[in-house]
């Protein structure tokens, strides 16, 4: 599925930026009539309608950001555009100087149409306050807000700081949420292709590509020296998951950069992401590859280690260079059924990056990491069909 995002350049860079793991974002340089009203949805609505009237029958993507000042009961809010063109950034910092109050409440407010004519809103906010300006990077009124925690403004920050965190980040993870949601009661198959191959999109160009690297630990033992249970002999399989910064859990990795091979991408991303510099070339199990996210190829690695390394890894993860901004650190993710409905059933459940859950049950079935009937129990267990699941 392919989104259609009616927005100005700058725009469009960060939503394709920010969504590009989970849905494939082509802008459209039209712009649209904006009406004057201080209600967000009405002005998301009639973009919505103009798009619909310029590309009928296809998911559309609209938004609309603002700026509302605590010392000016909210104003201007739905009408922060016009209002800054009419005054400038300069004014529009004294005129809120003198309200009494510099706290400001950003909000990007995204309109979603689907193929069939469905609507849907998302919003993203984030508390702040307005300073003259200052910073180069960014645009529109980056160079005046700075969000709360922080002592830069948006202009001052790196595209990826500022992405990371900001109202338009919150608002397009809604939107992941909304359509992911839409995927799973859809109960799609995951369509597997060669490994390492590589698709041609409908355009005729060949798609993006991402790589990640499953982390797995086959024989853990993880109770050694934990008091509260009698079995600490017992061996559990451990995966290593990284906790993303949009709250997902997932395998690390991301998109390979061009001139990249899918190996330089995947040494390059654990060693940003998770600290991991010491993997080899032939560790790298290859585990399957598919294009069930829009306009993206995605593969998938695994290397098997001892806990001792495994654990080793994960206390290292925190000394990532994205440590904090992409990831929160990782998770060593027990694959056992603990009984009374938790255990791998329940991890199955967590909210995933696309593709991540049905990657782990491939790596699971394909590697023979646990038992067939014990992993399709799970994956029922946690609601899902197994056969569609990993077709």
């Amino acid at each position: 599925m392919k989104i259609f995002f009616f927005g100005n350049a700058d725009k469009l860079r960060e939503v394709q930026e920010i969504a590009s793991l989970f849905a494939a974002i082509e802008g459209v340089n039209i712009p649209l009539p904006e009406i004057a009203s201080t209600d967000l949805h009405e002005v998301l609505e009639a973009k919505l309608r103009s798009a619909q009237g310029i590309l009928n029958r296809q998911s559309l993507l609209v938004e609309h950001t603002t700026l509302s000042l605590e010392g000016l009961n909210d104003f201007p809010g739905a009408l922060t555009g016009p209002t800054l063109k009419m005054m400038g950034l300069t004014m529009f910092t004294r005129m809120a100087m003198q309200s009494g109050s510099a706290s400001a409440t950003a909000t990007t407010a995204l309109g979603y149409c689907s193929a069939e004519g469905e609507i849907r809103c998302f919003e993203g906010t984030m508390e702040g306050r307005v300073r003259t300006p200052k910073g180069s990077r960014g645009f529109g009124w980056d160079s005046i807000f700075v969000p709360k925690g922080y002592q830069q403004t948006f202009a001052e920050m790196a595209s990826d700081e500022k992405n990371a965190i900001s109202m338009r980040r919150k608002a397009l993870m809604e939107l992941r949420g909304y359509l992911e949601n839409e995927r799973q009661n859809q109960d799609p198959q995951i369509r597997r292709i060669a490994f390492g191959g590589v698709v041609q999109g409908e355009d005729g160009n060949l798609k993006a590509q991402a790589v990640f690297l499953a982390i797995v630990c086959k024989e853990a033992q993880p109770y050694l020296n934990y008091p509260h249970i009698d079995d600490k002999q017992q061996v559990v399989p451990i995966v290593l998951f990284t906790h993303r910064s949009d709250g997902t859990f997932g395998f690390p990795g991301g998109k390979v950069d061009p001139g990249e091979n899918l190996v330089e991408a995947i040494f390059r991303e654990v060693r940003e992401e998770i600290g991991l510099s010491d993997l080899q070339v032939r560790e790298l199990v290859p585990v399957c590859s598919h294009d069930i996210i829009p306009g993206l190829v995605t593969h998938l690695y695994a290397v098997f280690v001892n806990y001792v390394r495994l654990k080793k890894i994960a206390q290292h993860a925190h000394t990532a260079v994205h440590f904090g901004s992409e990831s929160n650190g990782v998770v060593q993710a027990k694959i056992h059924d603990f009984g009374e409905g938790c255990g791998l059933s329940e991890i199955l459940k967590s909210s995933f990056v696309p593709s991540a859950r049905e990657e782990l049950v491939i790596l699971l079935e394909d590697k023979r990491i646990l038992p067939l009937e014990q992993l399709k129990k799970a994956v029922e267990g946690a609601g899902y069909s197994f056969d569609k699941l990993v077709s």
